[in-house]
Parts: structure tokens; C-alpha cells; sequence
């Protein structure tokens, strides 16, 4: 089962500013979260638009007169806990994972600066926010079918799918919620993985180095929305995973 504590899910989340008179909103800039959490800004960046996505965040932007990038403000929406409890509701979560290889690792040929600070457009020029496009570490087709509960996967050899070793951590997708980490290197491109494969997959399936989970509150006593009025120190949320069966059974109609 996996789990997933603040700090990684609500990166915004924590040791951030807040009080009475932002009404509930914090202002953190992406930099200074990417150098916090020892990741790129891009990854900050894709990660907080993930969490816009499902409504776990606002964001707010600024835009100071002398036209200067500015940070956003983020507002943690309580309602999302509500929602969680009781395990009325899941979210979907991209699990964030520290250790994982790096772009030129991965087979994608790209500068330190693009890594950190995202690619333009083709002429030149960023999104009307001012950011760049965020560089994604491309997927991988899947070789070889497998049954869920299954074990053993085969990539192809397209960038990193022959490179993995003992420790690196793979998803797939569309629509697949589960997390495997590999456990042996049977051959070239041939993983023995754990947990056992939440669903089947195909050779129209792509493994991705990103995998995305569904995740409810751990239990009932898992939120902890408390806060001083500067920070939100004790800010937590224990999440566990819901297996991607279960998701289909009990949260699709």
C-alpha cells in the first residue's frame, strides 16, 4: 500500500505563509519551493497545475506594475478534506519520487537550464504567464501483454525502457492508478515489479516514469488542517493508496 504524506502531495502545503489578513492564501514562489524540495521548477510547476486540476488548489496570480515575474498565491481548499472523509471520494495523485533518474538518464537530450527552467515555444517565447513548456520524460510501449496481478512486464527498447535497474519506479497509462517499483532485472527490458499489476496491460499500454495514483484519507484522524498564524507547521494529511479495481467498482457510475 502506498502512502503519501504532505510534504510530497500538498508541496504547497507546508511552511508556508499565511495569516489572518491573506484570508486563508499563501505566497510561496516556484523557485524557492523547486530549491526547498531539491527538484526543478518545472516539476513545482507541473505538479501545482496538477493540483489546480483536481481542485485541491487555487491559485491566484499577481502581477506587480513593474511587470517582474511574480509568485502566485495558493489557498488550500479545506473542502477537499471533507470530501475525503469516510472515503466518500478519491483523488488522483502523480506520486512524487525524489530518486528518480534523471532526463539524460532517461534518454532525452537536454540542456541543465531547459531541465530546470522548462523550453519555449518554437518562436522563442514562453506561455502569456511567462513560463515555459514543462520537458516530460517520454513514455515507453509496452512489449509484452500481462494479466493484472501479474509480476514480470516488458518494455521496449525506446529510451529508457532497457535501462531500468533494481530500485527504479514505473506507472503506465491511460487510465491506469498503480505505482511498481523493480525488484530484478530478468533481461534486457524484462522486470520482475511489485506490488503485482493493480490492472492488465497490453501492448498498446505505455510505461511512464510518472505513475499516478488514487489515493483517499488514510483514516479518519489523517487530516491535520491546524495552523499559527504565520504557518501552517503542522499542516498533514496521511493518504493511502485505493487500488485501481477498487476505483473502477465503487468511484465510476
Amino acid at each position: 500500500m502506498a502512502t503519501c504524506g504532505v510534504a510530497p502531495f500538498l508541496c504547497v502545503s507546508k511552511n508556508f505563509r499565511t495569516s489572518a489578513a491573506f484570508h486563508g492564501w499563501t505566497r510561496r514562489s516556484q523557485v524557492k519551493i523547486a530549491e526547498q524540495l531539491n527538484c526543478a521548477r518545472s516539476t513545482v510547476q507541473a505538479s501545482i497545475n496538477r493540483l489546480v486540476e483536481i481542485g485541491a488548489v487555487e491559485r491566484r496570480e499577481v502581477v506587480y506594475n513593474n511587470g517582474r515575474d511574480s509568485a502566485h498565491w495558493y489557498r488550500r481548499i479545506e473542502g477537499l478534506v471533507t470530501a475525503l472523509h469516510g472515503g466518500a471520494n478519491a483523488v488522483r495523485v502523480d506520486f512524487p519520487l525524489p530518486d528518480q533518474m534523471t532526463l539524460a538518464e532517461a534518454g532525452v537530450t537536454v540542456s541543465a537550464a531547459e531541465e530546470r527552467d522548462g523550453v519555449p515555444w518554437s518562436n522563442d517565447l514562453p506561455w502569456s504567464n511567462g513560463l515555459n513548456w514543462h520537458v516530460p520524460y517520454p513514455t515507453v510501449s509496452v512489449a509484452a501483454a500481462a494479466d493484472r496481478s501479474g509480476t514480470v512486464v516488458s518494455l521496449a527498447s525506446g529510451y529508457w525502457g532497457h535501462r531500468l535497474d533494481i530500485g527504479d519506479v514505473i506507472g503506465f497509462r491511460p487510465l491506469h492508478f498503480g505505482m511498481y517499483m523493480v525488484t530484478q532485472v530478468l533481461s534486457s527490458g524484462t522486470y520482475r515489479i511489485w506490488p503485482p499489476l493493480r490492472k492488465a496491460i497490453t501492448t498498446e499500454t505505455l510505461a511512464t516514469l510518472t505513475p499516478v495514483l488514487a489515493m483517499t484519507l488514510d483514516s479518519e484522524a489523517s487530516a491535520d488542517l491546524s495552523r499559527g498564524v504565520a504557518h501552517g507547521e503542522e499542516t498533514t494529511l496521511i493518504l493511502s493508496e485505493v487500488f485501481d479495481y477498487d476505483v473502477r467498482d465503487y468511484f465510476t457510475e
